[in-house]
């Protein structure tokens, strides 16, 4: 159940989304920043890094109806989002969305092309390492939506 702090950010932003242009609004990565927050608020009670990062997720809301930001801010801002990503997978153990599937369908590609080259028919061995890194990585996106461990 989301917090008070939560709902507030979450209102904010949705407000933010309609106030700003398009293009600010995929700039500033304010759905990312929404499912941060929800992050950040059910791991604050235990982790005084997440209880930092809701004062910082206030601030930077706080100074988006301003957008566009200066330098210097639009680039703090992108980078606290990753910031808080990385602290969110490292520490808490999740992942992005479609994060397995973009890994796995890589491991695929090169799995089939090398075997592809030792048997001597490439292609077909690469398409086939492609399919079964698609299959894996959708299995685990899958497991790890269900698990609730997706940012």
């Amino acid at each position: 159940m989301p917090g008070e702090w939560y709902q507030a950010i979450d209102r904010k932003i949705e407000e933010l989304k309609h106030k700003l242009l398009p293009r600010d609004v995929k700039e500033y990565q304010l759905d990312k920043l929404r499912s941060i927050a929800r992050r950040v608020d059910e791991f604050a009670p235990g982790d005084p890094l997440c209880r930092d990062y809701q004062q910082l997720i206030e601030s930077m809301v706080a100074e988006l109806p301003g957008a566009p930001l200066p330098h210097d801010r639009n680039k703090f801002h992108i980078c606290s989002v990753g910031a808080m990503v990385s602290h969110l997978k490292k520490a808490h153990h999740l992942v992005n969305e479609g994060e397995y599937l973009g890994l796995w369908l890589v491991f695929g590609l090169i799995l089939g092309g090398v075997v592809g080259l030792l048997i001597g028919s490439t292609p077909p061995a690469a398409g086939a390492g492609l399919a079964i890194g698609t299959v894996i990585g959708m299995i685990l996106d899958a497991r790890a939506k269900r698990e609730g461990r997706v940012i």
